[in-house]
C-alpha cells in the first residue's frame, strides 16, 4: 500500500491527505473496472456478430440486414432451445458444403440451379423422418425459387422444422409417400397461391 499512499506517490494517485489518496485510488480501480466491462461487452457483441455470420452465409449478397437478422434470430432459437446448430448458405452456384457434426442442421440454396439441399442431424431425422426433409427439398422450395421469394421460403422452412420438432408425434407415423399431404396445413401461403392460380 505504500506504493499508493506513502511518500513515494505514484503519479496516478496524488492527494494531500490519506482520505483524498484513498478516494482517488478507488476511482482508479473503478475506471479499470469500467474499461474491463466495456471490453467484455464489446467482445460479446463481436462474438455474436461472428456467430450470426457463421450461421447465415449469403454468398450472393442478396439478403438485406433485416432478413439476415430474422434468420439469425431463428438460428439462435434452435441453438438456445434445442441445442441444434443451424447453418444456412445461399449461393449462385455450387454449394460449399461445410463440415457437419451430429448437432448441425444445414440448409443450402443453389439459386442458379434452383436447388435446395437440406441435411438433418441424426436426432432431428429420427424425430421428423427423412420424408420431411425430402419434402422441403422437392416441394417446399421450388415455388419460392420460381417466384424469386426464396428468403421467405427459407424462413418458412425453418418454421416448418421448428414446428415439426415441437410436435414430432404428428410426423412419426406418417408413411414416406404421404409426408407432403400430412403437412399441407403447414404451408398456407402455398395452398392459397394454388387456390388463386
Amino acid at each position: 500500500m505504500g506504493l499508493f499512499f506513502g511518500r513515494k506517490r505514484t503519479p496516478l494517485v496524488r492527494g494531500q491527505t490519506f482520505g483524498e489518496q484513498f478516494l482517488r485510488f478507488m476511482l482508479l480501480i473503478a475506471v479499470f473496472a469500467v474499461c474491463g466491462w466495456l471490453f467484455w461487452l464489446n467482445t460479446q457483441m463481436t462474438v455474436k456478430k461472428l456467430k450470426a455470420r457463421g450461421a447465415v452465409w449469403d454468398r450472393t449478397g442478396t439478403l438485406n440486414s433485416g432478413q439476415t437478422k430474422a434468420l439469425s434470430r431463428f438460428t439462435d432459437m434452435f441453438d438456445d432451445e434445442l441445442g441444434i446448430t443451424v447453418k444456412l448458405q445461399i449461393a449462385d452456384g455450387e454449394l460449399d458444403m461445410p463440415e457437419l457434426d451430429t448437432k448441425t442442421l444445414f440448409i443450402g440454396l443453389n439459386l442458379a440451379d434452383k436447388k435446395a439441399i437440406v441435411v438433418f442431424p441424426p436426432l432431428v431425422e429420427r424425430a421428423v423422418g427423412d420424408a420431411f426433409r425430402k419434402r422441403l427439398e422437392d416441394e417446399h422450395f421450388p415455388p419460392y425459387f420460381e417466384s424469386g421469394d426464396w428468403p421467405k421460403g427459407l424462413v418458412l422452412a425453418l418454421a416448418d422444422i421448428w414446428d415439426a420438432l415441437m410436435k414430432p408425434e404428428e410426423h412419426e407415423a406418417v408413411p414416406n409417400g404421404d409426408a407432403s399431404s400430412s403437412l399441407e396445413h403447414r404451408a398456407p401461403v402455398q395452398n392459397a397461391n394454388a387456390t388463386h392460380g
